[in-house]
């Protein structure tokens, strides 16, 4: 009776022991592997509120390019600085100018596009814009020189004049500047400018390291 009894409690050590080792074996590393998940899960979870603010925010401009608003934009930077350089569409608007402010364009000549440098981080490496040197010469009375030199900057396209020189080419009265503010005289002038308009197109390369507008 004692020796089936000292059986007995052996053997139930023993399955005690492999219910315990197993435990250790299985549930333990579940228990970690379940901590784990969990830790990720808080993770993400802290990461849904920044993401859902910026999904509304992407979801409202999306919503407002859309709008009146922002297709009126759009647009105006379309003009601005256009996807090509047009260079025919920008000699009919200093045509018109010059006719409308009564100067003579005696000479207007863009030069090839250059490409800018390369916004710092961009991942594409494709140059933002490109810019186009443009010289004009013009002629016509102080007054009406300074009327196109104003009116220029009100073009839809962007110029940006980098120099001006001015020199008189007839004798007339002297130039002064009228009670308004504005210049008045009757002597003929000639204007050399130097400007840049810009333009998104890209640069389309013909051979290795050279490089033409699209």
């Amino acid at each position: 009776m004692k020796r089936t009894s000292i059986i007995g409690l052996i053997t139930g050590a023993v399955i005690v022991a492999g219910v315990v080792a197993w435990l250790f074996a299985f549930f333990l590393p579940e228990g970690s592997h379940l901590g784990t998940l969990r830790q990720r899960q808080s993770n993400l979870d802290a990461q849904k509120v920044p993401l859902e603010m910026q999904l509304t925010s992407l979801r409202r401009l999306a919503a407002w390019e859309n709008s009146a608003a922002g297709l009126n934009l759009y647009s105006m930077l379309q003009q601005a600085v256009p996807s090509q350089p047009d260079e025919a569409q920008f000699l009919t608007q200093m045509s018109s100018l010059a006719n409308k402010t009564g100067v003579t364009l005696t000479s207007i000549t863009p030069s090839t596009a250059v490409a800018q440098p390369v916004i710092s981080g961009s991942t594409t490496g494709v140059p933002p814009y490109l810019t186009i040197p443009v010289s004009l010469s013009l002629t016509g009375t102080y007054p009406n020189v300074y009327l196109f030199l104003e009116d220029l900057y009100s073009l839809p396209r962007i110029m940006v004049i980098n120099s001006l020189s001015l020199s008189s080419s007839s004798s007339g009265s002297s130039v002064i500047a009228s009670s308004a503010g504005k210049p008045v005289g009757t002597a003929s002038i000639t204007a050399s400018i130097s400007a840049d308009m810009f333009t998104t197109a890209p640069l389309v390369s013909s051979t290795p390291g050279a490089a033409s507008t699209s």
